[in-house]
């Protein structure tokens, strides 16, 4: 194990990249929780000599480079979004392949640290970890009841990240507010557009996509059962959208041009889920003629252009 005393550094192997400060702030606010002592981010060109330090770095720097080389840490087939990490009894190494990388090595690193008294070590291990998968997240659900405060919205953030977790999915039916739609969602509690936006801005630090779950078909029913809507309905104030209406793909449009812009998620979840009353109404004639499944399809692939 590495043994932290007071004249411990966070060292930044410079030069430093956009956002990898961030992971060495975590680092130190786990270090603070746990001893009651802030210890100093700073960085250098290259990693002190006779200075209890924890070095923090890129693959592709070549001050890195050299050390993982000198301590026989192989970066040899670590994929995206990994890291190489070593806890020993003279230094503490964390090195990222990218910013992601760095940001979950400081995650693994910050299990480690346990407390010894007033003081604290670091549980000695060598690792290097990537995912398995591209995109890990869970979900949201903000249409059915009260809708959490942005404060708890981050602390899942912050919760998820630490399990390397790169997504956090939305769900809304009627719940983010549009403008020149007074109706829409006037029953429902919702957030504000400047909640998203601080949201969406603190997700991404901690590497964090928040990625909109909207419904385009189906579970309709909290916008459809007003009059104002019910003309796009499959059935008068029904579940889900008329697939056959000219009007359904404008109306769609305008939830999309005013969601867009706040949400630069890589991923949009369109949903069209449950869409039981799907040939049971306007719709009929289509399915009964070609199929559910195809006349289901042909209006998904519309709705995903």
């Amino acid at each position: 194990p590495y043994q932290v005393n007071g004249n411990l550094e966070i060292v930044l192997l410079a030069p430093v990249a956009h956002g990898d400060r961030f992971a060495a702030e975590c680092v130190q606010k786990e270090l603070r929780l746990v001893t009651g002592h802030v210890f100093p981010i700073v960085g250098l060109p290259e990693p002190p000599q006779g200075v209890p330090a924890i070095i923090m770095g890129r693959f592709d720097q070549p001050v890195m480079r050299n050390l993982l080389s000198a301590r026989h840490l192989s970066t040899e087939g670590v994929g995206d979004q990994g890291y190489v990490l070593e806890v020993a009894a003279d230094i503490v190494v964390v090195a990222g392949k990218d910013g992601a990388g760095l940001f979950y090595g400081a995650q693994t690193l910050r299990q480690l640290v346990v407390p010894v008294g007033q003081e604290a070590k670091i549980l000695g291990v060598q690792a290097r970890d990537w995912p398995a998968l591209q995109y890990r997240g869970t979900q949201v659900d903000l249409s059915r009841g009260p809708v959490p405060k942005l404060s708890y919205l981050k602390k899942i953030v912050r919760t998820i990240a630490q399990f390397k977790m790169n997504q956090l999915y939305m769900y809304m039916e009627d719940s983010f507010r549009l403008q020149g739609q007074p109706l829409w969602g006037i029953l429902s509690d919702r957030v504000s557009h400047s909640d998203w936006n601080e949201l969406v801005a603190y997700a991404a630090r901690y590497h964090v996509e928040i990625v909109p779950a909207t419904e385009a078909c189906g579970h309709m029913h909290k916008v459809l059962r007003f009059e104002q809507y019910s003309g796009v309905a499959e059935r008068p104030h029904g579940h889900s959208l008329a697939v056959q209406d000219p009007h359904m793909l404008d109306f769609l449009n305008s939830m999309y041009e005013q969601m867009l812009p706040v949400f630069p998620s890589s991923i949009y979840n369109i949903g069209c889920d449950e869409t039981f009353e799907l040939g049971k109404g306007r719709s009929k004639e289509l399915v009964d003629k070609d199929g559910y499944g195809k006349v289901y399809g042909d209006n998904l692939i519309r709705v995903a252009k």
